[in-house]
Formats: C-alpha cells, structure tokens, sequence
C-alpha cells in the first residue's frame, strides 16, 4: 500500500516537532548538570589538609572548612629547602616578574614588623583588580617553618579577606619543602560556590610559578 505525498508530510512533521522540543531539553538537562558540579566543587569542603605525594605529583587543590571557614588551598612539594623557598615568596617586589594574573606587587616594611603590599592582579574577565594587604611574617628557621598571613576588612568590596602561605619541610632533612597557599575571599556581588570555583582555577599556575622559581634560583646559585 503506498503513501501519498501528504501522509509522508503528516509523518515527517511529528518528527520536526519531536527534534524541536528534545534537542532544547537535551542541552537545558546539559547546562543543569554543569551547574551542579560546578556548585558542589564550589560548595564541598574537605576537613582535613592533603597534599601532593611528592615533587613529581604536581599541585593539589582542595576546599577546607576551618571550623567553619571554608577556603581554597593549594600544595605543591618543592625540591628546595623552606629557607630557599621562603626567600622567593617574601620577594614581593619580583612577584609580578613570574606570577601568574600579577602585574604590579609594591612592600613596605611597617614599625611593626609587618609588611604592606600593594598590588594590582589583573583577569582577562574582570579586569585589574587592586589589593592592599598587611602581611605578618612568622619564620621559624631551625625547625624550617615559615609563614605568612594577611586579613583585611575592605567591606567595601569584600565580606571577606584572608590568607596566606606556609612552609613546612618534608623531612628534617629539610631538603625539600610543602609548600601550601590558603585563600578564603567572598565578595558581596557574587555567590561564594562561584568565586571559589574562579579561586580553584588559578592557584594552580601560581603554585607552580613559585616551585619553578624556587628551583630556577637554587641552580642558578649552586
């Protein structure tokens, strides 16, 4: 039995009708689903720190809940001593010479030991963002700890401000050094979940700069 050309037309229309309904749905569900995983790696946090296993096994982000503060870290392990990596981190005014999204890192020791940093980092989405923090140094050579930590209270763009970088050896050889960055910021404009995700995206490349850094200066001197 053959069809004429207006039941072929009726059976061919449903099918234009189906592909426009299914293939919008299709990619709504898609965006839905992105949107989740990019809430929950925004949202869960770890309690415990972690870091790589070794030299070779790059960086390690993770969210860290702090009795209830939940921020950014990253580790990474550098084959150098913390001293030899703390002279490049406290190197403030070279920052914007390797580090990633930083063009401009001014310091001035204040009365108090602490150091004032004005910078600008700069995002190919949001543009230049100055900073100023009041940085405290703690340095504990012998035992190869080192610290440095900042909070601010800008309210004027920030609910929240703080972080900072510490060193600890691997060993008591003290040949090689975690290297660990913490970054807890919450902006009033945007959701928290969305600005960790941005925070989690860039750390890497920052850690890795100062690793590389660190070791480019220990073969220069050797």
């Amino acid at each position: 039995m053959s069809t004429t050309p207006a039941q072929e037309g009726q059976a061919t229309e449903p099918k234009r009708v189906k592909k426009r309904i299914y293939l919008p749905l299709i990619f709504i569900l898609m965006l839905f689903g992105v949107g989740i995983v990019f809430y929950v790696r925004g949202s869960w946090a770890d309690t415990a720190e972690r870091n790589p296993s070794g030299p070779d096994a790059g960086t390690l982000t993770q969210l860290l809940n702090r009795d209830g503060n939940v921020e950014v870290r990253c580790a990474v392990i550098v084959n150098a001593s913390p001293q030899d990596t703390w002279a490049v981190i406290s190197d403030y005014a070279s920052h914007h010479k390797f580090v990633p999204y930083v063009t401009k890192v001014e310091s001035t020791k204040k009365d108090d030991g602490k150091i004032l940093i004005d910078g600008v980092a700069h995002s190919r989405i949001w543009g230049d963002w100055p900073f100023r923090s009041l940085v405290a140094h703690h340095e504990n050579p012998a035992d190869g700890i080192y610290s440095a930590e900042w909070s601010d209270e800008d309210k004027d763009v920030f609910k929240v401000n703080r972080g900072g970088w510490r060193l600890t050896p691997t060993d008591k050889s003290q040949k090689q050094t975690v290297l660990a960055f913490s970054l807890q910021i919450e902006l009033k404009q945007y959701p928290n979940f969305i600005v960790r995700n941005v925070i989690m995206d860039r750390l890497d490349s920052v850690l890795k700069a100062m690793r590389d850094e660190t070791i480019r200066r220990k073969q220069v001197t050797s």
